[in-house]
């Protein structure tokens, strides 16, 4: 656990207290899976700069995916193949109702214990 708080508060830069007090689980599941966009400019920049050294020193025309080719590039280039039948579009909203109405029993309760 300290190591993830380690990298949820210095590396990624979330607040110390809202990893410890507000943070879902889910939140940090995403946060982990995607954490390489949170450098991703720095990245790019620094094969801006590589791309421009080796150009000047190239009689041939370069591209800058022939100098690093960056794993979320494989992303941009396909489409979205993402679709959802309407049996799951229901199952989705009966999960959501599900949940709604577990949220409300729990507010209920803090409600009559804090009077």
């Amino acid at each position: 656990m300290s190591e993830l708080y380690a990298i949820l508060t210095q590396q990624m830069g979330y607040a110390p207290d809202y990893v410890l007090d507000k943070m879902q689980w889910y939140e940090i599941n995403a946060a982990m899976k995607y954490q390489h966009y949170s450098i991703k400019d720095g990245w790019e920049q620094a094969r801006l700069v590589a791309y421009m050294v080796a150009q000047v020193n190239s009689k041939h025309t370069l591209q800058m995916d022939e100098i690093v080719k960056f794993p979320w590039e494989d992303e941009d280039d396909e489409p979205s193949k993402t679709s959802i039948t309407k049996e799951e579009i229901e199952q989705l909203k009966k999960e959501a109702e599900q949940y709604l109405k577990t949220q409300n029993k729990t507010i209920e309760k803090r409600d009559n214990i804090n009077g």
